[in-house]
This record gives C-alpha cells, sequence and structure tokens, in this order.
C-alpha cells in the first residue's frame, strides 16, 4: 500500500511538471500564436508522456508478484502433504528451504509460524508472523497468525492489536472475532469482548458453541436483551432443548 502511494506521488509530480509547463507556454504567447502554443504543448506530451508510460509499467509489473519456480512450488505441495499428515518437523524443514531459495516469500513465513503454533512454540511463532507480516502487511492470515501467537504467551494487549487488525483486513471469519473476544476476557474487557462474539454469531448464526459463549458473555455483563436473542437463536437450532428453556424461562421471569 504504501508503495502504490509513493508510485501514486510520482505520476501526480509528473503531471504537475507537464501541467506547469503548458502554464509557462499560455502566459508567453498571445491569441495569435494559438497555433504555435498547440505545437509547443505537443512537443511537450510527446517529451513527458513517454515517463509516464514508463512508469505506468513499473507500477503494473511491481503490482504483479513473480512466479515461483518449479522447485518453490513442489515444495510447496511437500509441505501442504507434511501438515495434513501433521509431520510438522518435516514441515519445518520443508518452510526453510524455501525460505532459503527466496528469503521474501511471505507464505513460507505463514506456514512457517503456523507449524510452530501446532508445535506449542510460541517465540518462535511469533517471530516467523512477524516477518510474515513485514513483507506482506495486507496477509490477514498472517497478522491473525501473530495475535494468536501473542494470545499463548499472555501478551493480551499485543493479541488484541493483532486481533484487530485482522478483522480490519478481513471481517468475514468468525473464530477470529472468538479470539479477539477471548482476549478482551483476559483483560476483564467483558464490554469489549461481548461485541466480539456478538459479531462472531452474526457471521456463523447456528454455531451451537459460539452462541453459548455470547450467552455466558452476556449473562456476566448482565446483559438480559443478548442474553435472550442468543438463546432465542440456540432454541431455532434445537427446539428440544431443555437446558436453553429452562434458562430462558428464568431470564424471563
Amino acid at each position: 500500500m504504501i508503495l502504490e502511494l509513493v508510485i501514486l506521488f510520482c505520476l501526480t509530480g509528473i503531471i504537475l511538471v507537464i501541467l506547469r509547463k503548458f502554464s509557462e507556454i499560455n502566459k508567453k504567447v498571445t491569441p495569435l500564436t494559438t497555433e504555435k502554443s498547440a505545437k509547443a504543448k505537443e512537443a511537450i506530451l510527446e517529451k513527458e508522456l513517454p515517463k509516464v508510460k514508463e512508469q505506468l509499467k513499473k507500477t503494473q509489473a511491481q503490482k504483479e508478484p513473480a512466479p515461483e519456480d518449479k522447485s518453490t512450488s513442489k515444495l510447496f505441495k511437500q509441505l501442504s502433504r507434511y501438515l495434513k499428515r501433521s509431520d510438522y518437523p518435516s514441515a519445518e524443514k520443508c518452510c526453510i528451504k524455501i525460505i532459503t531459495k527466496n528469503p521474501k516469500n511471505s507464505k513460507a513465513y505463514e506456514q512457517l509460524g503456523t507449524v510452530y503454533l501446532k508445535q506449542k512454540n510460541y517465540p518462535d511463532a511469533e517471530k516467523s508472523f512477524q516477518k510474515a507480516v513485514e513483507l506482506d502487511s495486507r496477509s490477514d492470515y498472517a497478522v491473525s497468525g501473530l495475535g494468536l501467537s501473542y494470545y499463548h504467551q499472555k501478551k493480551y494487549p499485543e493479541a488484541i492489536e493483532s486481533y484487530e487488525q485482522a478483522v480490519g483486513l478481513n471481517d468475514k471469519i468468525a473464530r477470529r472475532f472468538i479470539n479477539l473476544g477471548s482476549a478482551y476476557i483476559a483483560l476483564k474487557k467483558f464490554e469489549e469482548a461481548k461485541e466480539a462474539y456478538k459479531k462472531a454469531t452474526k457471521i456463523e448464526p447456528k454455531n451451537l458453541r459460539y452462541l453459548e459463549l455470547f450467552l455466558n458473555i452476556a449473562l456476566k455483563t448482565d446483559d438480559k436483551g443478548d442474553a435472550k436473542k442468543a438463546l432465542d437463536q440456540m432454541l431455532e437450532i434445537d427446539p428440544h432443548n431443555r437446558e436453553v428453556r429452562r434458562q430462558l424461562a428464568e431470564l424471563e421471569k
């Protein structure tokens, strides 16, 4: 994003230079020299437009990721197989091989971070996801992974910051709002946790586990309205649930 802004400023600068030169010509010519003025403008455009076109080509090239070579693609396929088999030592070695070939491969750092999370090696997971975010700040997966590594190390403020950034980049994954709510609960910020859980239940309205978490935090904050909403949703999913009916009746007393 920063790179695109810099390029945009550069293009704007080039256009301003062209317009300034047009202005200078217009000041010097009289109505009788309109034809000369037009030719002067054409000359400037002929000189400056190739620069603009070249800059646009560079911008397009920078937006398009370089294709992976066959050996890297093969390593990623191997990595996928290792992860499916929960063979994390082999997966770790595979990630390191990819990174050795290309130290700027953000996806390899993301997967390495995932491997370390699975191994409960949270400090190394943190370092891996930090590098992934450094290489690709728009990756919601990497930012969310960083939040998880912080959370498991009880770095709750940092976890909240990362989770907030992750849901800002992609607000369609319910589990990330649950993670955010859990981090808020760890800091006893129950109202914030309730809002996070509520968003999760809107994304996955039939997830009983999420509804239960939402119900519990609503009861804890003495929010009978939200508690009733959670119970009503739970009854829609499971109309014969006696415990839910009992809680609803108790709430309506």
